[in-house]
């Protein structure tokens, strides 16, 4: 396991450029009809079912928080999005891939609680009840997906050194919780596969900043050892897809769906 980002495989491997991301999904386009646009919706989309798979596990200990933890959920997402980095919609179903990959991260990050593969099969049955596969081909799916992770399993997240940099700056709760919100919502876009946690941290604060006028983050960025080009366009990532949120004309989830292939080769 790597000690630090920098030495880590997620450092060395997996920041990719925009270029690299917009050559993937060759096979998608031609073969499914899909444009960019429906890439993009189809992503958050099964982003959004593994966000909403994850709230529906139950603990025996009342104690214990409802749902796999926030962290386990951001691994998850950057599995997902990793996997179709490499792989296409025609080869490998998104439907199976998505609770897969929630089921390696809960293991990977060592949830207190840790829900065996079951109860995967159970509560995404649950959330749809139209799910075609069982416990076997999600157990089949775990190996395609570390395969195609080449088993780098360790992500580092923005949440971390978003907390040492807004204590850095004697910010307060409130601002924190606004740029921890951005954080979440950063895990909708590809950051995650373009930039150091610590550059997503510093941009979501930039954000957040907007939000809290009388916070001025100029002189405390500029002090920073980053390269500020690589802030800025981590900002304009999320400017974008807030942006998008508001302007892009969506065709309906379900008939997007239907252009899936149901199954992937034999699970």
């Amino acid at each position: 396991m790597a000690a630090n980002y920098w030495s880590s495989s997620h450092c060395k491997q997996w920041i990719l450029s925009r270029d690299q991301i917009n050559q993937s999904h060759k096979r998608d386009k031609p073969e499914l009809k899909l444009s960019q646009s429906d890439v993009r919706q189809i992503t958050n989309h099964f982003v959004n079912q593994i966000q909403q798979l994850a709230k529906k596990f139950t603990w025996s200990d009342p104690q214990q928080q409802k749902g796999l933890r926030q962290r386990v959920v951001a691994t998850a997402i950057v599995y997902f999005r990793r996997f179709y980095y490499k792989y296409n919609f025609v080869e490998f179903c998104p439907k199976l891939t998505a609770p897969t990959c929630l089921y390696i991260a809960s293991k990977v990050e060592e949830c207190s609680s840790q829900a065996p593969a079951y109860r995967f099969e159970r509560e995404m049955k649950r959330l749809d009840a139209s799910w075609p596969y069982n416990i076997s081909g999600l157990l089949e799916a775990e190996f395609y997906v570390l395969e195609a992770l080449s088993f780098n399993l360790i992500i580092f997240h923005p949440y971390k050194p978003l907390t040492e940099y807004v204590a850095d700056c004697r910010l307060d709760r409130e601002f924190l919780d606004v740029a921890w919100n951005i954080v979440n919502d950063s895990y909708s876009t590809e950051t995650s596969l373009m930039f150091p946690p610590h550059i997503i941290a510093v941009a979501c604060m930039y954000l957040a900043s907007y939000i809290h006028p009388d916070v001025d983050l100029r002189h405390w960025i500029s002090e920073l050892s980053v390269d500020v080009k690589d802030i800025w366009a981590a900002a304009g990532e999320l400017t974008e897809y807030y942006e998008s949120m508001k302007m892009e004309k969506k065709l309906p989830m379900q008939e997007i769906l239907l252009k899936l292939p149901t199954f992937t080769r034999d699970l």
